[in-house]
């Protein structure tokens, strides 16, 4: 006699779905075991077939606690190809402008600027250099950058000491100029002069000024124990208080080029013009003044002294 079903016990509650062991496949139905009313049109408790749910984002419900039912974003548009463009271009332009202010941080000064040095001297020596050599030593005295012989003076001594300042960026086209403000000898050796770029002491330089009646340009290689003459001259009076030494130095070819234009002049009047090869191609980075004195107790005294790249 066949046994009838027994109805589940009310009190119980319904009887918990339990989601199937995970069989290894993706997508498809998903099989639940349910509790069905025996006196339904379903018939006696077995599988029930589950549809597969929609596509979309899924959605809890009801919404464990603290988790809200997830809404479908809505879709976004494509950006068209010009708006593309211009936020490509205005990165770019953006990733420039970082890139010239971190330069600019990276030097310590405008990487554009054209004013290298200036220096009157009304608050000390700075950008110049100060101490003794075996020759000279350089102070500040009265608002000027002074040069004194040393005391005892070494009689023939072949070396060249002078007073430089760094330039505020490496540069391949420089105008020099200082003033001769006092000097109380006039047979002693007063220059000027520009540094190449060696990225450590300015040891190569480029040197111009008057002993005398007699006009100099001389490269001084401190690697190669001294200054060489390059040219020389004669000017129709020695130099006074109160004259303008002016050096310009340029790269022929900023990009690889091999050879430097060197221009020497006294207040404006272009003395001597020579061409010279470069040792180490990069420009210059340094501004050089000083004197070679002829013996113990001479001085000169500089004032106003600047580097600017000139307008082309």
């Amino acid at each position: 006699m066949p046994t009838e079903p027994t109805p589940p016990d009310a009190a119980a509650g319904p009887t918990p779905m339990t989601p199937p062991a995970d069989n290894g496949q993706d997508g498809g139905a998903v099989l639940l075991e349910v509790a069905t009313d025996p006196s339904g049109p379903t018939g006696p408790t077995g599988p029930a077939v589950m549809p597969p749910p929609p596509p979309g984002p899924a959605v809890w419900w009801p919404a464990p606690d603290g988790l809200a039912p997830t809404v479908p974003a809505a879709s976004s548009r494509r950006l068209s190809r010009p708006v593309i463009a211009l936020i490509v271009v205005l990165s770019l332009v953006s990733m420039g402008v970082v890139a010239l202010v971190v330069l600019g941080i990276l030097l310590g000064a405008d990487p554009l600027t054209h004013d290298l040095v200036e220096a009157d001297f009304s608050d000390g020596a700075s950008p110049f250099g100060t101490g003794t050599g075996i020759e000279v030593r350089y102070d500040t005295a009265h608002g000027t950058l002074r040069g004194r012989s040393t005391d005892p003076f070494p009689s023939g001594s072949a070396s060249l000491q002078f007073s430089s300042a760094w330039y505020a960026r490496t540069a391949f086209n420089v105008n020099h100029s200082i003033v001769v403000a006092w000097l109380n000898d006039p047979s002693d050796f007063v220059f000027i002069g520009c540094s190449e770029n060696t990225d450590d002491e300015p040891t190569s330089a480029f040197l111009f000024g008057i002993r005398g009646t007699e006009v100099l340009m001389l490269h001084h290689d401190a690697t190669a124990g001294g200054a060489r003459i390059l040219a020389r001259t004669e000017r129709g009076r020695t130099l006074q208080a109160g004259d303008h030494l002016q050096l310009s130095c340029r790269t022929e070819d900023p990009f690889g080029g091999s050879s430097i234009s060197l221009t020497g002049l006294v207040n404006g009047e272009a003395m001597m013009h020579v061409s010279h090869e470069l040792l180490y191609r990069h420009g210059f980075n340094a501004m050089n003044i000083g004197f070679d004195p002829a013996g113990p107790g001479h001085e000169v005294r500089f004032d106003n002294a600047s580097a600017h790249v000139p307008d082309e």
